[in-house]
């Protein structure tokens, strides 16, 4: 018999919350994860820096990589 989400969902509800808060993080992280990887696999990594217009120089655009890596290194800083 094939289950519907609502079905899924009344399941959920009835186990433990430790079972629950698991299962939320495992998908948060799984979702995650393929946002992640769409945003990677629409990069343009064959394009060098130096190979930038001069608008994109003169306007300071830096790539989505390192925007995300200062963010993260920026993130990281605050903790400490």
């Amino acid at each position: 018999m094939v289950k519907t989400p609502l079905d899924f969902l009344e399941e959920m509800r009835e186990k433990p919350e430790s079972v629950r808060k698991l299962a939320g993080g495992v998908l948060v992280v799984l979702i995650m994860a393929a946002v992640l990887g769409i945003w990677a696999t629409t990069l343009d990594l064959s394009t060098p820096l130096s190979g930038r217009s001069a608008v994109e120089a003169s306007a300071g655009f830096s790539s989505p990589l390192a925007t995300l890596w200062n963010f993260i290194k920026d993130s990281v800083k605050s903790f400490f």
